[in-house]
């Protein structure tokens, strides 16, 4: 059998005097006099349920979380590609930044198929355009958030287009 709940309540200080004075006299625990006067009480408004002790029907059953294998596979592989990636990145800062952009833009990643070494690489590139340009190159979680790699280099003379800030 279960010990129930616990539940705490506060008394005023003439309550507590005599809840004590009670138990010294009939030599009951403070515990049994509040459930023996709760049920006392509740007895004429729900009837006798609370007076006699009712059979347990059932144990609860304890339900383990269990996750599911594939799952568990795909966040192992997010867990290597977010290392992968960090060990492949020059003047890596904030790892745990771009681990959480990783996380959180995991589907993308996985749609590109492109590896964590390929990423690093392209991230690489990009912070080389953008410093020979004379421009700062973003975070990699940024870069990784705004889906970088997707991003194309359009040179004047590669025949891309050429915006009006571009001249």
């Amino acid at each position: 059998m279960s010990d129930g709940q616990r539940i705490t309540f506060r008394l005023s200080d003439e309550a507590k005097h005599n809840l004590d004075c009670y138990c010294m006299l009939t030599g009951q625990k403070p515990a049994e006099v509040v459930r023996a006067g709760i049920a006392q009480i509740m007895a004429p408004y729900i009837g006798q349920i609370m007076a006699t002790p009712r059979p347990v029907v059932q144990e609860p059953v304890q339900v383990e979380e269990t996750k599911n294998r594939l799952e568990d596979d795909t966040e192992t592989e997010r867990k290597s590609y977010q290392k992968t990636f960090i060990a492949s990145v020059a003047n890596c800062k904030f790892p745990p930044r771009i681990a959480k952009a990783i996380k959180e833009q995991w589907e993308a990643i996985q749609e590109s198929q492109i590896p964590a070494e390929i990423l690093a690489e392209l991230y690489g590139e990009y912070c080389r355009v953008e410093k020979s340009a004379g421009r700062e190159h973003c975070h990699p979680n940024s870069w990784i958030t705004n889906h970088g790699w997707l991003n194309e280099n359009y040179d004047e003379g590669a025949g891309g287009p050429i915006y009006d800030t571009d001249r």
